[in-house]
């Protein structure tokens, strides 16, 4: 348990206070809710969701609720909502989702066609496929289900991301219809929400948990195991990763352990949730953590007000310069940095325990330079404070 931890880990003791009655507060919250509802009759509308969410006071929050059945801002959500990381630009269409031209021609309207938008970078494309086979979990005796979806999207003239074509699963054919914005209202509105499920699923394990919290984790055991406190490159990082051991420990007891909040209440609770992990795991590759290499390799640095795109970069360059100046401080030349028997143990260790059985990583297990020692440094801060901020932050308003 986190009582375990070395105390330079743990949370202080104001942190661990607010921790603690923010949980008590919102479990007490929940418990008033659920009495609500019990002696409340059955939902028959959409709108009686609003019964469960009657303390919500954010006006993001109050702002989703009014809007969130429109699809420009479905479309919107996948560049400045919750996980605005995995929509890329679609530079074809691919086999398994069989969209013809008539098909999404109302959406494109009549002056355009999907070939043409294709070859203007228009068409935009959300892949769910690492959902496809995973195990369901059953909650109180009740199966539940899981889509692994395809969602297609244009970036209209006008600046607004438009869901064009829905499929919700991955092989094609007769018993996996392609939904469109010209179906009825409710069969539209069914698949939107089922991309929404998987959205959340992905969201929670492969983008925040995943691709935040483990990967800090990895940076920050091995920081521990072979950096002394009074390395420069020790101090530039400790402040960033203070906490991580804690919040994971505490995560791994009430949120993804068994019969923990996954399992009580997540469709990929019971199981599902490591294989999920472990897929993602195993695409997992320096490039994505780097938010430049990340943004070009989706098609997405130059979307108009992508904020994810605009914020973070700004904040990866603030980040960098910060590193850099550090770096050139202790670090006069490349062989300087070659010669830190302490730092390139740091990296071996990380590469070779703690990213162990990753494919597709490509971090070097050896620092040759002072540009890729920054370029590492300025990952992992970034990864540990914005990436995990804008990933995080965003849970209870979206």
């Amino acid at each position: 348990s986190e009582k375990d931890l070395p105390q330079d880990v743990r949370f202080h003791n104001e942190k661990c206070s607010d921790f603690n009655n923010s949980l008590q507060y919102a479990l007490i919250e929940l418990s008033l809710k659920k009495l609500v509802t019990m002696f409340s009759t059955s939902w028959t509308d959409l709108d009686h969701f609003r019964s469960i969410f009657w303390r919500v006071k954010s006006p993001v929050a109050e702002y989703v609720m009014k809007h969130w059945k429109e699809d420009w801002f479905f479309g919107y959500q996948f560049l400045n909502g919750a996980n605005p990381t995995l929509v890329r630009r679609c530079t074809q269409i691919p086999t398994k989702l069989p969209v013809t031209e008539g098909m999404v021609a109302s959406s494109l309207g009549d002056s355009t066609s999907l070939r043409q938008e294709l070859q203007n970078g228009n068409i935009y494309i959300v892949d769910y496929d690492i959902l496809d086979g995973i195990p369901t979990n059953v909650i109180r005796g009740q199966q539940q289900y899981l889509a692994a979806p395809l969602c297609l999207l244009h970036l209209t003239p006008r600046g607004h991301l438009m869901p064009i074509a829905i499929q919700l699963n991955q092989v094609p054919g007769k018993n996996s219809p392609i939904f469109l914005p010209s179906d009825p209202e409710l069969d539209w509105l069914l698949a939107k929400i089922w991309v929404r499920t998987a959205e959340f699923q992905i969201y929670q394990i492969a983008s925040h948990l995943l691709r935040t919290h483990l990967v800090a984790e990895i940076l920050c055991v091995a920081l521990l195991r072979q950096l002394p406190t009074l390395h420069p490159i020790f101090k530039l990082l400790i402040p960033h990763m203070r906490y991580t051991l804690e919040i994971n420990t505490r995560a791994r007891g009430e949120l993804i352990s068994e019969n923990g909040i996954f399992d009580q209440a997540v469709s990929t609770g019971g199981g599902g949730l490591l294989l999920v992990a472990q897929r993602e795991y195993q695409r997992l590759t320096y490039e994505s953590l780097c938010l430049p290499e990340n943004l070009k390799n989706r098609g997405m640095e130059n979307v108009k007000d992508y904020f994810y795109m605009v914020d973070g970069l700004r904040l990866w360059g603030a980040i960098q310069r910060y590193v850099q100046g550090i770096v050139e401080l202790y670090y006069h030349s490349d062989e300087d940095v070659t010669s830190d028997t302490e730092l390139q143990a740091w990296i071996k260790d990380i590469v070779e325990e703690g990213f162990a059985e990753a494919p597709k990583l490509g971090i070097p297990s050896f620092f040759q330079s002072k540009m890729e020692l920054c370029k590492f440094l300025t990952m992992g801060i970034f990864t540990c404070s914005a990436q995990h901020s804008s990933l995080n932050g965003g849970q209870y308003d979206w």
